[in-house]
């Protein structure tokens, strides 16, 4: 059962010190640094923001996202106005262009992978069958639920500081819903759950992708500093990434993978966020050359082959 909350909303007041500096993080930026410091830099202390940077696989995303938001938020599930916003999108930004095809086959060939498109018809498809399962997922996943929260804003205080100012993390949680399920035994069990929704190909996600720090790192500052904030145990929250793959089949198009987020866990992602802050004390921008091969920088004007700046 579905109950839905208003969204929060919340005003950031002197985020900024003297020099201008941003006094908070949030994970997507965190994870460009994980990738590469120097790639950081450029992204946002420089702002370089390259040409043709229209991308479907993020308005995609972005209209499924505000979708289930105003469901989450009380509103009906429109998978026809849905429909109707992803063909806009389409229209306007030439998403099924030659122009726009071939500019994406020749980046993926840059990056030794074949591009494969699909079309608005298949988006459609892709988007109707994941929201059109998504009510009956969720009482499948999580028994009698309710909203708690869409879009919940975080701005919490971290254990560092940056240029001598306090440093904070700042995120938006797709979903917090509070979940009475009955195990195994018959008891009923309630737990708080942190979503995230995430559009995936219809394979879902490799191995390395569920593994990598980069991937269940945003869950677990998500876990961490709400329940600091809630003041909730560990144990009384879950976390888990739900997958809308594009598929065209109904029936198959939700995912939900779990992400155990306990002590150890925390304790990983705090070190990266202190590496993260010394470095920005310091000042230095190190060139990860592993990560090269997908860099929208790389083979630009705006990155050569010095190994840090």
């Amino acid at each position: 059962m579905k109950k839905a909350n208003s969204n929060q909303s919340a005003e950031i007041e002197g985020t900024a010190s003297k020099s201008e500096v941003k006094r908070h993080v949030s994970f997507s930026e965190l994870r460009t640094w994980i990738e590469c410091p120097y790639k950081h830099k450029l992204t946002y202390d420089d702002k370089i923001k390259l040409d043709d940077s229209e991308s479907h696989y993020l308005d995609y995303g972005t209209i499924l996202h505000n979708t289930i938001e105003a469901w989450l938020n009380g509103g009906e599930l429109d998978i026809d106005g849905c429909e109707e916003k992803l063909r806009e999108t389409w229209k306007e930004k030439g998403f099924d262009s030659s122009e726009y095809i071939q500019r994406l086959t020749e980046d993926a060939e840059a990056s030794h992978w074949k591009y494969k498109h699909s079309d608005l018809e298949g988006h459609v498809a892709f988007a109707r069958n994941a929201l059109g399962d998504l009510p009956e997922w969720m009482d499948e996943q999580f028994g009698d639920w309710k909203c708690v929260s869409a879009e919940e804003f975080l701005y919490e205080p971290t254990e560092h500081t940056l240029n001598d100012d306090q440093f904070n993390f700042k995120g938006f949680v797709d979903a917090i819903i509070l979940s009475r399920k009955a195990d195994s035994r018959g008891k009923v069990k309630e737990r708080y759950w942190i979503l995230d929704w995430k559009t995936a190909k219809a394979g879902g996600w490799s191995i390395q992708k569920q593994q990598d720090l980069k991937t269940w790192g945003q869950l677990a500052f998500y876990k961490k500093y709400w329940s600091l904030r809630e003041n909730k145990q560990l144990k009384d929250i879950g976390c888990a990434f739900v997958l809308l793959r594009k598929t065209p089949k109904a029936g198959r198009a939700l995912r939900r993978l779990d992400v155990s987020v306990g002590p150890k866990t925390i304790e990983k992602v705090d070190k990266k966020l202190s590496s993260f802050v010394s470095a920005r004390n310091s000042g230095i921008h190190l060139k990860n050359r592993t990560s090269c091969r997908f860099c929208d920088y790389r083979g630009t004007e705006h990155c050569d082959q010095v190994l840090f700046v």
